[in-house]
């Protein structure tokens, strides 16, 4: 979607542009000021839902997207990635490295890039401690997005979970 968002946003403004057009030739004098006013209301309300849609959620703030798929984001979740660029490693790493004062953790992650290149943007110290294993049954802790099978792997609870609008989108459990 990021690709084709920006000639989405040229066709947007074209129609916008073709209705405010339209209206000034439609409708005269207070009725066309009447019917502008409310037109461009309506769009800077809705400019202002979805940006604060976007601070409140963020790093998450594509997630909003995904309601047009289900009746809210937990339902979207059950059929359509949520985090499917594996943003909610980062607090999954964080949280685990936070509770855990092991000088070596191993964990296993299920999508390995995002998983492994979350890891990055944590200092030098906590980015040591962790030790990518390839095995789920020698891990400490097992982490893994909301499309995760984590299922075929092991029968754990859950650890931890990053929640977005009460969705869990990326779920840590940590190993017996």
């Amino acid at each position: 979607m990021f690709f084709i968002y920006p000639a989405f946003l040229m066709i947007s403004l074209e129609g916008l542009i073709f209705l405010l057009e339209y209206f000034e030739i439609k409708f005269k004098g207070l009725r066309y000021k009447i019917i502008n006013t409310v037109f461009i209301a309506a769009v800077i309300a809705n400019l202002v839902k979805v940006t604060g849609l976007m601070v409140k959620y963020h790093p998450f703030q594509d997630f909003y997207f995904n309601r047009l798929a289900g009746k809210n984001l937990e339902e979207a979740g059950s059929s359509f990635d949520l985090d499917y660029w594996g943003l909610s490693y980062r607090q999954a790493l964080e949280y685990i490295l936070k509770n855990d004062k092991s000088s070596a953790i191993k964990i296993y992650v299920v999508d390995d890039t995002p998983g492994k290149l979350n890891a990055q943007i944590l200092n030098d110290d906590n980015r040591n401690r962790l030790v990518y294993v390839d095995n789920p049954r020698v891990a400490e802790y097992f982490i893994a997005p909301r499309r995760g099978q984590k299922d075929e792997y092991l029968q754990e609870k859950e650890y931890y979970s990053v929640k977005v609008d009460g969705a869990k989108i990326m779920m840590v459990y940590k190993m017996n």
